[in-house]
């Protein structure tokens, strides 16, 4: 369901709350929406009073030093629930996860409030209790973890939420005390295992992974890639090799490509897997500038499906159910308030639910699906 005006104004009066100020151009990038949008969003709560505008930029109206107070959400349809969201983007991969909450919250008559941490972990704890400042009576949580032991470091203050609290594709380390939340995810170690048993069925032999190393995602990706050639009595070509976005390092991205350019040349490897989408296209385009045919010289499949069927040469994609993950936790968080269709849950057994992510098939592999 298509997000309506007022609560895209309540998204962005709680960003600028909780930076204090922040550009135009930065609000239509965590929202989702144009410049544009935004700007007629912001003289609108301006000429209520609401913000401030400063050369391109708003910020909270000031009474001496302290910040205006937050606006209080309101409850849902017909007075439903008003459930928090934190999520680590409102852009990319989140941006579905996002749409699939808030279709199951519309669906259930209830409210969906949404912060976005910017893969702040440390930042987490406060962005949660703002939402519960805003009187939202469930949480649905996406910290803004990117290292294996960010769980350890930024995730003890999940289990003192004193409302129901769901994790959206967030495994935490076994062992830990969040590992008796619910929680929501795609089985990312089947993504990966779909993906080599595609490529191995094609002929190409055992896949090499290039892959980031900054999120929750990612790493799952590598462990799952590790997983699948055990399963299937294989050993990886070579190390993992890095995956660098070209436009944060082009120095890396560069020497991540020539390594796997290398690792065509030499036999080591005819097909690969990458994760993300965008890393994949741009390597792509750099290795027909180097003379490797995709799919002819490498055969190759993308994790993500976000922008893979719109490269030059469609990609072959592993496709989490992302949206579907922003459903059902949210069904379940609702279940959780006693307002699901079952009734009171609040006592039920803790539930982990994993979806599978599905292979896409396209170009770049060479062949038709296994």
């Amino acid at each position: 369901m298509r997000e309506t005006a007022a609560e895209r104004h309540d998204r962005l009066l709680a960003l600028v709350r909780e930076r204090g100020s922040a550009r135009v151009s930065e609000l239509a990038t965590l929202l989702g929406v144009s410049p544009v949008t935004v700007r007629r969003d912001v003289e609108e709560l301006a000429g209520r009073d609401l913000l401030d505008r400063v050369h391109g930029s708003v910020s909270w109206p000031r009474n001496g030093t302290e910040p205006a107070a937050a606006p209080t959400a309101a409850a849902g349809p017909g007075g439903g629930p008003v459930l928090g969201m934190l999520a680590p983007s409102a852009t990319y991969y989140f941006a579905d996860v996002i749409r699939g909450a808030h279709e199951a919250a519309a669906r259930a008559g209830a409210r969906l409030v949404l912060r976005v941490s910017d893969y702040r972990p440390e930042e987490d704890q406060a962005r949660a209790e703002g939402l519960l400042g805003a009187g939202v009576e469930g949480l649905l949580l996406a910290p803004g973890w990117t290292r294996a032991d960010d769980p350890a470091a930024y995730g003890d203050w999940i289990t003192s939420m004193p409302v129901p609290t769901v994790l959206l594709e967030r495994r935490p380390p076994d062992g830990s005390p969040l590992g008796g939340l619910d929680r929501v995810c795609s089985d990312h170690a089947h993504g990966a295992l779909l993906a080599v048993r595609h490529l191995v069925a094609l002929g190409h032999g055992a896949p090499l992974l290039m892959a980031r190393a900054d999120s929750p995602t990612a790493l799952a990706v590598r462990s799952g890639y590790a997983s699948a050639l055990g399963f299937m009595g294989m050993r990886p070509p070579q190390d993992v090799i890095e995956s660098v976005p070209g436009q944060l390092s082009p120095e890396g991205f560069e020497k991540s490509v020539q390594e796997l350019r290398a690792a065509v040349a030499s036999g080591t490897a005819a097909s690969a897997l990458i994760h993300n989408d965008m890393d994949a296209i741009q390597v792509v385009q750099r290795l027909a500038e180097l003379g490797v045919r995709v799919p002819q010289d490498l055969a190759l499949i993308a994790y993500d499906d976000e922008v893979a069927a719109l490269a030059d040469i469609p990609l072959t994609a592993v496709a989490p159910p992302k949206r579907e993950v922003g459903r059902r936790a949210t069904e379940l968080l609702v279940e959780r308030l006693g307002r699901g269709p079952g009734g009171a849950d609040a006592d039920g057994p803790r539930r982990h639910l994993s979806l599978l992510p599905q292979l896409r098939i396209r170009s770049s592999c060479g062949g038709r699906a296994a």
